[in-house]
Order: C-alpha cells, then sequence, then structure tokens
C-alpha cells in the first residue's frame, strides 16, 4: 500500500486470469503519506514487522510491528528523521532481532525483539565506486538459519554476506556469485539453505530472475 500507511492482502481465486482483489488489512494514520516497502513475518513470535519510508519527504525511517492475529499496533521505532535515509526490507533473526536496510543511506539497522534501536551496521563496502551506483543502495535482505545476513545492493549488483552478531563487531564479506549480473537486484528470498532467489527491478517492471547458488 504504497503512500497508504497500511498492509493489503491479496486474496488468489481459482481462475489465473481473474485480478486479484486487495483487501486492508491495516490502515495506519500513523503511516499516512508514507510508503510502505519490505515485510517479513515473525512466526515465532506472531508478528509482522514492516520497514516504513517517506522517499520524497525524507521526514522518517521506521519499522513497525503488528500482530498477526488481531493486527494490533506493537510498536513503531523511528530509525531516522529528517535525514537521507529510506527503510527498504526487514529482515528477522531467531531471537526476535530485526534488520533493516537503508536504501538511500547504505547501512542496516538493528532493532531488537521490545523495538528498540540498538546498533547501526556500516561498512565501507556498502559504498559502491561512482556515486552513479549509489542512488539505491542495500535492498533486499533475508536471515540465513546459520546466523548470517545477506543483504544486496541495487544499483551495483554487490551481494554481501554479514555476521549478524548483533553489534559492531558484525563482519561483512562479499559474496562470489555466478550465473549472471545482479545489477537492479530487489527482493530476497531463500529457497533452501544453499539457494535463494532474487527479484529485479528494472524501468519500473518486477520480474523474476531464477535462482543464484552458491556454497556456504
Amino acid at each position: 500500500m504504497d503512500g497508504g500507511g497500511g498492509i493489503g492482502e491479496l486474496v488468489p481465486t481459482k481462475d489465473s486470469d481473474d485480478v486479484l482483489e486487495e483487501v486492508t488489512l491495516v490502515n495506519d494514520v500513523d503511516l499516512a503519506d508514507n510508503s510502505s516497502n519490505g515485510f517479513v513475518i515473525d512466526r515465532h513470535r506472531n508478528r509482522l514487522l514492516l520497514a516504513v519510508g517517506d522517499l520524497l519527504g525524507n521526514r522518517y525511517s521506521a519499522l513497525v510491528a503488528y500482530d498477526l492475529s488481531t493486527w494490533r499496533h506493537l510498536f513503531l521505532t523511528v530509525l531516522s528523521s529528517h535525514k537521507i535515509t529510506y527503510a527498504d526490507d526487514v529482515a528477522v533473526d531467531t531471537q526476535g532481532n530485526a534488520y533493516v536496510s537503508d536504501a538511500k543511506g547504505g547501512k542496516i539497522w538493528i532493532v531488537d525483539v521490545n523495538g528498540k534501536l540498538v546498533y547501526t551496521i556500516r561498512s565501507p563496502l556498502f559504498t559502491s565506486p561512482g556515486w552513479y551506483n549509489n542512488f539505491v543502495s542495500l535492498n533486499g535482505i533475508v536471515y540465513h538459519p546459520d546466523g548470517f545476513l545477506i543483504v544486496i545492493h541495487t544499483f551495483s549488483g554487490f551481494l554481501y554476506k554479514i555476521d549478524a552478531n548483533g553489534d559492531i563487531s558484525s563482519k561483512v564479506t562479499i559474496i562470489d556469485v555466478s550465473g549472471g549480473n545482479l545489477r537492479f537486484g530487489d527482493g530476497l528470498e531463500f529457497l533452501s539453505p544453499t539457494k535463494i532467489s532474487k527479484s529485479k527491478t528494472q524501468y519500473g517492471l518486477l520480474r523474476e530472475l531464477g535462482i543464484s547458488i552458491w556454497e556456504f
């Protein structure tokens, strides 16, 4: 629900040719005029975590949590205000810590299970050579059950592995991948412990590019 400050559900039908109907689940007035971006379902705690940003006004970036049973608002954590940032996507670890990618500022915010902003992961590797390669930086992010994060840099196509220690000791490395250019990569999703899929945003379109595979 871009710009509406809420969450919608697309209801599938038996006929693949039918236009999917969007049902509004949350219409949060606290988030009006902001963009509802990436989200992750934290099944162990029965909640949905949503990254929220203001693309043009830069009023603030935030992480919002909702109860999946009642859609009750659990917390809203402001990550940055009146700065050039954009909370784009979010992943969650087994302890309930959330990791939010900043597509404008090139960093990752860490928010604990109670909604407290506890740390920000920064690395020189998150800034790609050439100013034109940083219009959109860190984007899709996922958490691997072995205890690390994978995040993609949209304009450069770099894929990073981050040891998710939840503090300043988080180690960042670039993953060497094969099977095609990852430029304009957007969302990420693990299909198995060693397989990951990515979507690609280009010319205003979203299309699936398949699977990038590497051995950990």
